[in-house]
């Protein structure tokens, strides 16, 4: 860290007696398991395994993961709470040695870590509590150590993400009844705050990530996130309209993400790309144009969830089909050609989702925009594509409705999903997308 050491050689020197005396605490630490028979790790480990590659180690300022996987994991994670008070008072023992209080200090850090984590896996009821519990244990003993000559920050670093990821899992699970942000809020403000008092390089950087992160946390645990939302896009555009640059994107986070995690979610995507638009449009650079494509493609997309689709098209036997045949099955409608690379990445996810759920009742409908049709036999062929493949150009052929025209169909691949009732349930439906949606309609047997 820049202003803690008069220069590089004075860095490496207190990493290498850092690692020294990582080294010295963790041979303790072993010989307290032989001592208690093993008992704080659940398998017995013999050295040569627990301290595996040692000398390449041994200049590694990281030197304490093998530490932290071997035992502090082990020990705080278990549900024996006998184990977990020995092991936190063996630590007290290494903060009370002025030989080891920067070891000990290190080794506390991972000890909030695992009792994160075993609140998070912990018992439901439990979870919420012993995450503020931790937390605010965690946030006197790093307040108190901030002036610490011992304190690092890169020490905490880590932990701050443990913890956000700890407090996203109990207040997403379903078994726990907690309102969006009551973990995540109080987390992401006390980690902001503290990188605002650190000397870490981009601390500003990361000042600005967690103040994104509160706003989005804000807005989904508001009285009415809607109305929350609809006024942070307000006071973007405002800021927009005095001030637009090329990364607008970055300052635009995370109301797109925001948005994806409500439940009015196409209601608010709408909001934000029609607030913005007429920003982007009186302006005459290539970001701002590029940006208008962009949101004209998500409104055209958003403007078919909820829609009936209708659809005729000829397969490549020749055979024709109507969507509206196809009632009672769940269908992935994927516009895409052979020059799309994109489209032919989704080919492994559609393999696996054609293989999971056609006997459970959906169906593929590929609809190729090619001229070419013999380019695009041979990469069905090549590919093994099992789905209904249908051709634009054959469709067209025979007088039918231009959907693509029909349904302002622009990108490549377009991937519509279509409900049992013939309803379009996403219009991007690809990857974990289309996972999570298939998922809400062929819900796993009791």
């Amino acid at each position: 860290m820049a202003g803690r050491y008069k220069d590089n050689d004075d860095f490496e020197k207190f990493y290498g007696e850092m690692a020294i005396a990582k080294i010295a605490v963790a041979d303790k630490i072993l010989a307290l398991c032989e001592k208690q028979n093993n008992k704080i790790i659940p398998q017995p480990l013999e050295e040569k395994h627990f301290w595996a590659g040692k000398d390449f180690y041994a200049s590694d300022p990281d030197y304490l993961f093998a530490l932290k996987q071997k035992t502090l994991g082990f020990c705080s994670l278990s549900k024996n709470d006998e184990w977990r008070k020995k092991f936190s008072e063996f630590v007290e023992s290494l903060e009370n040695d002025p030989v080891t209080k920067d070891v000990a200090l290190f080794a506390r850090t991972y000890w909030f870590n695992c009792s994160f984590n075993n609140a998070a896996q912990g018992e439901p009821e439990q979870s919420v509590e012993r995450f503020q519990t931790t937390h605010r244990l965690f946030k006197e003993y790093i307040e108190a150590h901030l002036t610490s000559p011992n304190f690092r920050f890169l020490q905490i670093s880590f932990a701050f993400h443990i913890q956000e990821g700890c407090a996203e899992r109990i207040e997403s699970s379903p078994m726990i009844k907690i309102k969006t942000g009551t973990l995540m809020i109080p987390t992401l403000e006390f980690h902001r705050s503290v990188f605002m008092v650190s000397d870490v390089r981009d601390a500003s950087m990361w000042a600005n990530h967690y103040d994104r992160e509160l706003i989005k946390y804000r807005i989904l645990a508001a009285d009415d996130p809607m109305a929350a939302f609809r006024k942070a896009v307000d006071e973007k555009k405002t800021e927009f309209e005095k001030q637009l640059d090329k990364d607008w994107l970055t300052h635009c986070y995370p109301l797109p993400v925001t948005a994806e995690m409500m439940e009015q979610r196409a209601d608010a995507l709408r909001y934000l790309y029609t607030t913005l638009r007429p920003v982007f449009a009186k302006r005459t650079e290539d970001f701002a144009v590029e940006a208008v494509l962009v949101f004209d493609l998500e409104l055209n997309a958003l403007a078919l969830i909820g829609k009936t689709l209708e659809l005729e098209a000829v397969l490549l036997d020749g055979t024709k089909i109507d969507l509206k045949n196809y009632r009672g099955k769940v269908v992935l409608l994927e516009y895409w050609n052979t020059g799309c690379g994109p489209c032919i990445g989704e080919f492994p996810t559609m393999k696996r989702v054609y293989e999971a759920f056609h006997d459970r009742g959906s169906e593929i409908i590929a609809f190729s925009t090619d001229d070419d049709l013999d380019v695009l036999k041979a990469m069905i062929e090549k590919e093994q594509l099992p789905w209904l493949n249908a051709s634009e150009k054959l469709s067209l052929a025979q007088k039918l409705p231009d959907s693509r025209e029909k349904y302002k169909i622009n990108a490549f691949p377009t991937s519509i999903l279509i409900d049992r009732e013939g309803v379009v349930v996403r219009a991007d439906a690809r990857g974990s997308i289309l996972y999570q949606e298939l998922n809400k309609l062929f819900p796993p047997k009791e």
